[in-house]
């Protein structure tokens, strides 16, 4: 199916749910094989039965395969991002990235990560982390790489936090905290979970926690950040409403308990997640040392500034308490004792 692109299983006669399971075992870390290898046996192939790869190479005909895939397993259900990343957007790197994009990948895991996490044109700061780096480290390196913890979703909508999804095409690792505007802001990637996908960022994450990787781990480090965000079943549902996340698991509680079971795991934070953590943190901070002022405004946010129905409510409340005090002064000023 990779080496001709062809994505008719129908006319193999192959169940809907095989085919499901065949391309998660394509990616699976254990199953990995080299790319070049890959490469030889498509050509031998290619060679011997004489139709050859019609000017179209492997890795063209892999990253269409892989873009199909994320298209079904990750961004179909979610309804504003359908259809969205195409192999041509994948295939035009920026100038810096164009000698990088030109080497193959060492295997199918690989570059499906690079085309999940879509690079953007500002190369983030590498974070190159071996299982030396992780437990060989000095009490200043361990300091400077701790990971701050921050608080659930709950929590933080309770401090006044509002959660809300990318509108336009992001990578999955793309995460915003925004506390210049009345309503602090943390804007996440929106990500659909089922069996497949729950699977695939588990090998990618433990792709990226091996000895010889050297990128940065992008997906560790973003798994690191909502398992952080999700305490239980109600963080889940928070989410799902703000359209971050969406599921085919049974229950929020079950996708609470699959990402609290990753938290035994040490994953390693970008630069970028830890500075987001220490913001929300500052933010929360801020909020606890400014008193009384600073919890009523977030009580007054989530209450009545919610939704535009809240907010005229209050105004017809605050419009009520008026008239009823005009009333009130005016009937006194015309009562006259006899």
């Amino acid at each position: 199916m990779i080496v001709d692109g062809n994505n008719k299983w129908e006319e193999f006669s192959v169940h809907i749910d095989v085919v499901r399971i065949v391309k998660a075992d394509f990616f699976l870390l254990e199953n990995q094989l080299p790319y070049k290898l890959l490469k030889i046996l498509t050509d031998s192939l290619a060679e011997a039965s004489g139709v050859g790869l019609i000017g179209t190479s492997l890795k063209e005909l892999s990253k269409k395969f892989i873009t199909n895939f994320i298209k079904r397993s990750f961004l179909d259900p979610i309804p504003h991002r359908q259809h969205q990343i195409e192999v041509d957007d994948l295939e035009s790197p920026h100038p810096d990235e164009q000698q990088e994009e030109e080497k193959d990948p060492p295997h199918l895991l690989d570059l499906l990560r690079s085309i999940l996490i879509v690079k953007s044109k500002e190369k983030s700061e590498k974070q190159k982390w071996s299982n030396e780096e992780q437990w060989l480290e000095t009490p200043d390196d361990h300091k400077s790489k701790h990971q701050p913890s921050i608080c659930s979703v709950k929590e933080l909508k309770g401090k006044g936090i509002r959660f809300k999804a990318w509108e336009r095409e992001v990578a999955i690792r793309d995460a915003v905290f925004n506390n210049c505007c009345w309503v602090p802001t943390l804007t996440l990637a929106p990500i659909f979970l089922h069996n497949t996908t729950m699977s695939l960022l588990l090998n990618l994450m433990a792709y990226e926690l091996c000895p010889d990787y050297k990128e940065d781990c992008e997906i560790s480090s973003h798994l690191s950040l909502l398992n952080s965000l999700i305490a239980d079943g109600e963080d889940v549902k928070e989410l799902r409403d703000a359209g971050v996340l969406h599921h085919r698991f049974g229950s929020d509680i079950e996708v609470a308990e699959l990402f609290n079971k990753i938290s035994y795991v040490r994953m390693p934070n970008l630069k970028k997640d830890l500075k987001l953590r220490d913001d929300i943190n500052d933010y929360c901070k801020k909020l606890r040392f400014s008193g009384v002022r600073a919890s009523v405004e977030a009580d007054l946010t989530q209450t009545y500034f919610k939704s535009p129905w809240s907010f005229l409510v209050l105004l017809a409340a605050l419009a009520g308490l008026i008239m009823t005090g005009m009333q009130t002064y005016y009937s006194f000023r015309a009562y006259k004792p006899h």
